[in-house]
């Protein structure tokens, strides 16, 4: 900012020294040179801290102060750490460039361009304006002849039509104007009479906008797996690093440009309140949607892949060593869209950048760089203050430098996926068999956020599958993935009573064909276990699997569900608490949108605990229900007269022949509070939204005032005393005279004492 010139007095010695002013925050108020250290003749010593010079009353001495220089010091490096964070840039800025009226029309390019490059990119991207597509009806899709999606499901496999499900209002419009948009883009027609049918998932983006899936896990399981071999992504990074010039290109909504074959049209049937309709195009969500993706692109560009292309499904780069030639480079990548008919996303595309995001890799002229978002935890990773803070960063050290003997898998291989989770992590582990010895192919594994940690057991361990699927694409896309594991994850993801997070799971499973085994061994399991333990805070509350053992599989074991049911005037409803063998709870609440007794609702409870239990895989069940009469009847030990009744005691009789063994014991209500309580809930709730309530504990009252109590008293005994011979006489000879005074009076020979 300048120099100033100032007077500095040490002791009885004033020298005028120059200064240079900087805009920069630091510790030190002032930092003095060499120049000023000779004009002084001192001698500074740095192991005593002190600072020594002549004066014409002798040598003076400056000491140091310990606390004032280890503070500079410590701030001295926070800022420096500071500072070395922020060279890691996230991309190129860049320019937004409006080249009409309308401001939604708008292209994106980089900011580092030359005036002169700058001009003429301009001008190519507003003369193939008609590459670009800004909503569904400017699409005219490709053409079916060059590619098509086919299911090629397998004729045993029996059509499946999902119930339709409760969705809250808010959902139903999102489905509503989805249909609508749909409808007038060409994309989806009205059917009748569907063999297949799929209910549709609304979940939120991150623009809080909704985004409309259709569940077709039915589907997608009887559909299989297309081989069609993906490009290595690793490899994929490489061929792009270390190019000048870099376009990033993104299909607008790339898999409807696609069409679906006429024959399989009609097994993508999904529900919605308009009406019932299915994709005339490849929708979001089929098994081998990716695949047919990568197919028709490697097709297109057959002649620009590996050397001014690189593709991985929908994600398109086009690259240039030169900066000369990428203009080059995008008109033939732009007569290839322009010849099959595919449209381009002008809002997601950016044009003209030396650096950007390639597959969660930062690439670059100078080669792949640092992913700010990858290392964001390292960067905000505080410097060691303690003695075990110093310990814990050596032996994180020594894990991070300590190879990692990784398997790479054959195309078509099958895999097999095993999960983890701890308080705070959750982890995941691919595994290949080769030569029936189990070799590691890669491990992910995430912290949880605040919110993750208190979701419900069952449903972490479906955070971890989820996990597992977003940092491995590659791997669920090119191969059978086998999830080993004893937990009921498949039942989870099937049943229509969960949240929207678990639909939104479901979904993106089912269309990476991930298939389910049971577990027997623990080999693999190990390495889960161990990755999910970065992050550990106690040893209570682990999923990992290493609870049920070879010996004991979940089968051999009981299990306990707890039902009730509630009847009152606001409605019905039924409580279901199932306790697996490994003692994971799972919990439900179901409203009944039909007037119920109290004893007809008890009997829903069971069915519904029954039906639960059997999509889970029980085999040996002990149902506990608190209603005498019920628990009676199913027993054998009350008849059933009411039709109702008996025709609800068949249904549940009908039901138990679908497990090994079914106790039915009757309990106090203190003992089914659980049960009682989800009952409750779902009577006097509305069903039009999914809840998810987290059940905290106020140890202390809101307010410090104490409680007052008046005029407080204590109750005796409270007994009975038999009575006298002359006072029974009395009482006898009594009722006698005046009968109509007796009636309503307890009979009995004794008198209540206070």
């Amino acid at each position: 900012m300048g120099r100033i010139t100032l007077n500095v007095h040490t002791g009885p010695i004033s020298l005028e020294t120059e200064f240079v002013v900087i805009d920069v925050p630091s510790p030190y108020t002032a930092i003095m040179g060499r120049r000023w250290l000779h004009r002084l003749k001192a001698v500074p010593s740095s192991f005593h801290q002190k600072l020594r010079f002549p004066t014409d009353f002798g040598i003076m001495e400056i000491k140091g102060d310990q606390v004032a220089s280890k503070q500079c010091i410590m701030a001295a490096l926070e800022k420096a750490r500071d500072t070395h964070t922020e060279t890691y840039s996230s991309c190129e800025e860049l320019d937004t460039v409006i080249f009409s009226s309308d401001p939604e029309k708008y292209f994106k390019i980089g900011r580092e361009l030359s005036p002169g490059n700058r001009t003429e990119l301009i001008d190519f991207l507003v003369g193939n304006v008609d590459v670009f597509a800004w909503d569904p009806y400017e699409v005219p899709g490709v053409d079916p002849n060059y590619i098509e999606h086919r299911l090629n499901t397998d004729p045993h496999s029996k059509p499946v039509q999902q119930k339709a499900r409760r969705s809250a209002p808010v959902h139903a419009e999102a489905v509503q104007k989805e249909v609508e948009k749909l409808l007038q883009a060409g994309a989806i027609r009205e059917i009748q009479y569907p063999t297949w049918l799929s209910n549709t998932v609304v979940v939120k983006k991150k623009n809080g906008k909704w985004r409309v899936c259709v569940d077709f896990t039915n589907l997608n399981q009887a559909c299989p797996k297309d081989p069609f071999p993906l490009p290595k992504i690793d490899q994929l990074v490489d061929a792009t690093a270390g190019h000048d010039r870099m376009s990033f290109l993104d299909a607008f909504q790339g898999y409807h440009q696609i069409a679906l074959s006429a024959e399989d049209r009609e097994k993508t049937a999904f529900i919605t309140p308009l009406g019932i309709y299915c994709y005339k195009v490849m929708p979001f969500g089929l098994k081998n949607a990716g695949a047919t993706y990568q197919r028709m692109v490697t097709k297109m560009f057959k002649d620009q892949i590996g050397k001014t292309m690189e593709i991985y499904i929908d994600d398109m780069v086009v690259k240039s060593r030169l900066s000369q030639d990428h203009l080059k480079d995008l008109t033939e990548t732009f007569r290839v869209l322009r010849l099959h008919r595919l449209r381009l996303n002008a809002s997601k595309c950016v044009f003209g950048v030396g650096s950007g995001k390639f597959l969660g890799f930062m690439v670059s002229h100078r080669g792949i760089e640092v992913n700010p978002d990858q290392i964001k935890v390292i960067q905000e990773l505080k410097a060691p203050r303690t003695h075990k803070e110093v310990q814990r960063l050596t032996d994180l050290k020594r894990y991070l430098s300590s190879s990692l003997l990784l398997s790479n898998p054959t195309p078509g291989e099958p895999l097999f996926l095993y999960l983890a989770v701890s308080d705070r992590a959750v982890s995941a582990v691919l595994i290949r068999i080769k030569d029936t010895v189990q070799c590691p192919v890669y491990y992910a594994s995430k912290t949880m956020t605040e919110a993750e940690t208190h979701y419900p057991p069952l449903e972490k361990v479906g955070l971890a599958l989820i996990t597992a699927a977003d940092k491995l694409p590659q791997y669920f896309q090119a191969h059978t993935v086998y999830l080993v594991t004893q937990y009921p994850v498949q039942a989870m993801f099937n049943k229509a009573d969960f949240t929207g997070r678990i639909w939104k799971w479901g979904a993106k499973i089912s269309a990476l064909g991930v298939k389910y085994l049971p577990r027997t061994a623990i080999k693999g399991q190990v390495l889960a276990d161990f990755v999910a333990e970065f992050a550990p805070t106690s040893e209570q509350n682990n999923l990992g699997e290493s609870t049920p053992r070879e010996d004991s599989p979940d089968h051999t074991r009981w299990w306990k569900v707890y039902v009730d049911g509630a009847s009152n005037s606001k409605g019905s409803g039924t409580g279901v608490v199932i306790i697996t063998p490994d003692e994971t709870v799972i919990e439900q609440s179901i409203r009944l949108n039909f007037k119920t007794s109290n004893n007809e609702a008890e009997y829903e409870a069971v069915l519904a605990g029954l039906k639960s239990a059997k999509t889970l895989g029980a085999r040996r069940l002990i149902v506990y229900c608190d209603s005498l009469l019920v628990a009676s009847q199913i027993n054998g030990e009350y008849m059933a007269r009411d039709e109702r009744m008996a025709a609800y005691l068949l249904k549940v009789q009908t039901a138990m022949t679908d497990f090994e063994t079914v106790r039915i014991e009757q309990i106090g209500r203190n003992l089914n509070n659980h049960a009682d309580a989800l009952a409750t809930l779902a009577s006097v709730l509305s069903a039009d939204f999914k809840r998810f309530i987290p059940i905290e504990t106020l140890t202390t009252p809101s307010t410090d005032q104490p409680a007052n109590y008046i005029n407080a008293i204590t109750v005796g005994r409270v007994g009975w005393i038999p009575m006298s011979p002359t006072l029974k006489r009395a009482f006898y000879r009594n009722r006698k005279r005046k009968p109509k005074l007796s009636e309503g009076k307890p009979r009995g020979s004794g008198c209540q004492r206070t």
